[in-house]
């Protein structure tokens, strides 16, 4: 993590919620450009994926264009990365400009998301108490795989064959 931003509203209100940064620069973070051009095509490997979802607070990739300075940013969550055996991808939107645009699309994810162990109760409120007895053992032994799972399964509550894709 390279840092940490405290959010403040509009009206200079400080909200006491923040998030987390890791910024990355250089020409060789553009060169991966997505298909069609929304944006940047961002890797790296597992154990940085554990640890920034893991984290207590939102995590932000955020790549730095060295040319003009321009910044364009990412939330990481299990729904913006695609997972591979080494690895993970995401897409870094060229729409989300790190700048004074995001104001409101950064407060609301600092202010009502939290780090994936912390929403870990908040999950196994939306499912039977059957799977929250298995959940909590698990957990118990390896906690960042557990919150996933009970994160794909309470979101999956209202879509059930994708909770049984995933």
């Amino acid at each position: 993590i390279d840092g940490h931003a405290l959010m403040v509203r509009g009206d200079g209100q400080v909200t006491g919620r923040m998030l987390a940064t890791q910024v990355k620069g250089g020409a060789s973070r553009f060169r991966r450009a997505t298909a069609g051009g929304s944006g940047w095509t961002f890797w790296s490997d597992n154990d940085h994926w554990h640890y920034w979802l893991g984290y207590h607070v939102p995590v932000l990739v955020v790549l730095v264009r060295p040319s003009d300075g321009a910044a364009f940013w990412q939330v990481i969550r299990p729904s913006t990365v695609t997972e591979h055996a080494k690895g993970f991808t995401m897409v870094i939107p060229s729409s989300q400009r790190l700048d004074a645009s995001a104001d409101e699309q950064l407060l609301a994810i600092a202010v009502n998301e939290r780090g994936l162990l912390e929403s870990f109760p908040a999950h196994c409120a939306a499912l039977p108490p059957s799977a929250v007895r298995v959940l909590e053992r698990a957990r118990d032994t390896d906690p960042l795989p557990t919150a996933r799972l009970a994160e794909k399964l309470a979101t999956g509550r209202a879509g059930p064959t994708l909770a049984v894709r995933a």
